[in-house]
Parts: structure tokens; C-alpha cells; sequence
């Protein structure tokens, strides 16, 4: 019984951490800026949408100042997250207000990011940060392995 045991988990082992690790994947984040204090990357946001014609998603999240964090509604219809934070995790060309160390796990805790984009290729988020820099030169690109597996 153990020798089946042992082969079975020397088996499922390989076939396990396969699964796991097709559920992230390395993306390119264009973050105009940081900071710890909301509001004011709200503003650099909407002058954001407005200089560089890219929309804004918020994804249904907002800032609740009493939980000091960026977070669904307490009533939305996503039970799990509702007044949790989820992070934006796919490929796409927008302006959105994220935690840092989602992205960058040593990074502090409560650090805001302004992110103006995720992309797959490094050529892309390179073009795309090129757009962005000269309204903002603390622009920068990390790369990132992001969980894309399901959140709930």
C-alpha cells in the first residue's frame, strides 16, 4: 500500500506543480507613478485619461476611506470580493489604481500604484510606456508573474 503510495504522489507530483504553474504568467505593468495617498493619484489619473486619451477602469472598485482601501462596493453582487480589493490581473491598455505589492510582493503593503497597462510582450508595454513618459517621467515597466488562475 505504500510503495502504490509512493508512486502514485512521485506520479501526480510532476502533473500538480504543471497545473499550478499554467495558472500565472509573466506580464509587462506600465506604472505612471506611485504613492500612498489616493486622491491624489485619482487626479493624475483623470489628467491621465485626458493627455494620453486612455480610458479609465475602475473595474466597480472605489476608494473606502474608513477601510483606507480600494475595494468593490459592500453590496456588489461578486459576494466573495464585495469590500475586498481584486487586483486587475489580465493584458489591457488602461488607467487604473492598484496596490504595488500585488505586482510586487516587496513592495510595502499600502503602496498605490497608477497603472496604465498590462501586456504580454515586453515590445509592447516598451512602445506603450514611450507614449506615456513624456507627460510623466516617472514612468516605469516591471515584469511581473501574476496569478490568472480563478480568484474565487
Amino acid at each position: 500500500m505504500k510503495k502504490t503510495l509512493l508512486l502514485l504522489s512521485l506520479f501526480l507530483s510532476p502533473i500538480y506543480l504543471l497545473a499550478q504553474q499554467e495558472d500565472y504568467a509573466d506580464f509587462y505593468i506600465s506604472v505612471a507613478d506611485t504613492a500612498v495617498n489616493y486622491k491624489s493619484l485619482k487626479n493624475k489619473m483623470i489628467d491621465l485619461q485626458t493627455e494620453l486619451n486612455i480610458k479609465i477602469d475602475t473595474m466597480g472598485r472605489g476608494y473606502n476611506a474608513e477601510k483606507n482601501l480600494i475595494c468593490l462596493a459592500e453590496d456588489d453582487e461578486d459576494e466573495l470580493y464585495a469590500g475586498q480589493y481584486f487586483p486587475r490581473r489580465f493584458p489591457s491598455e488602461s488607467l487604473s489604481i492598484e496596490y504595488l505589492n500585488f505586482y510586487t510582493p516587496t513592495t510595502t503593503e499600502k503602496t498605490l500604484a497608477l497603472i496604465t497597462g498590462i501586456f504580454e510582450s515586453k515590445d509592447e508595454a516598451k512602445k506603450h510606456l514611450d507614449k506615456v513618459l513624456p507627460t510623466n517621467n516617472n514612468a516605469y515597466l516591471i515584469k511581473s508573474n501574476i496569478y490568472i488562475g480563478c480568484m474565487h
